[in-house]
């Protein structure tokens, strides 16, 4: 790697001719299985923290299934090129192709397509679990049923804000500031519960219930600090 590869990736300036040249910010592309919802959230939370198109970049598969999601992130990346960051957002929920899913992701990270890291961003049993915990601790599972994620929907309904809620860039452009407010606790309930599963014994990326996308959060995080030094 370059002297100015180094630099740029641990955030230094560099000096030519005396003038600082203050390196790019990492970029990050986020590809989710829903097309409303996840994406308006993702959205949301790259503006509030001050970070551009050209910086984060936010996208949702053609289908409803985490394989798709994957493709549309390697079909992406074989179009534009390798980035710092990747993430491929998606639910267990009733996928058959789940497990084949995040074999994929890991198998591309193995391949180089993200220079730092690329993840697969899963929520058991949907991304609804990441937006109880900003209001619950719950571990309760919601598996065995038809859907899981309606199981959970209705029980997150009990709780402000998502008396009325329901997947839409309406809702979530609405109720965003609010779900920010309680973020801080909603990665560290997320934090935990993962810690405890690991320690219960948990296979990676099966914890029930379970979400990644407090990862995505304090990266974004990062990366907008980056750009602010």
């Amino acid at each position: 790697m370059t002297k100015s590869g180094r630099a740029r990736r641990h955030g230094r300036s560099l000096r030519h001719e005396g003038v600082p040249i203050v390196p790019p910010p990492p970029c990050a592309l986020i590809v989710t299985e829903g097309k409303v919802t996840e994406k308006e959230y993702f959205r949301l939370l790259a503006d509030e923290l001050g970070l551009g198109r050209q910086r984060v970049t936010v996208t949702s598969s053609k289908g409803a299934s985490p394989m798709q999601v994957v493709a549309r992130a390697r079909k992406w990346l074989e179009r534009q090129g390798t980035l710092e960051y990747v993430y491929c957002v998606f639910d267990r929920d009733t996928h058959a192709s789940y497990d084949e899913a995040v074999s994929l992701v890991q198998q591309m990270a193995k391949d180089g397509y993200a220079t730092e890291k690329i993840e697969a961003i899963t929520s058991i049993p949907c991304f609804e679990y990441w937006c109880f915990l900003h209001v619950s601790d719950s571990t309760a599972s919601y598996s065995g049923v038809d859907s899981p994620c309606d199981k959970l929907t209705k029980e997150m309904k009990k709780h402000a804000p998502f008396e009325d809620y329901k997947k839409s860039r309406e809702w979530m452009s609405t109720n965003f500031t609010a779900l920010a407010a309680n973020r801080g606790e909603a990665v560290k309930r997320a934090k935990r519960i993962l810690s405890h599963a690991k320690k219960a014994g948990s296979k990676a990326h099966s914890e029930d219930p379970s979400t990644r996308v407090h990862i995505v959060v304090e990266r974004l995080k990062k990366i907008g600090e980056v750009g602010r030094g």
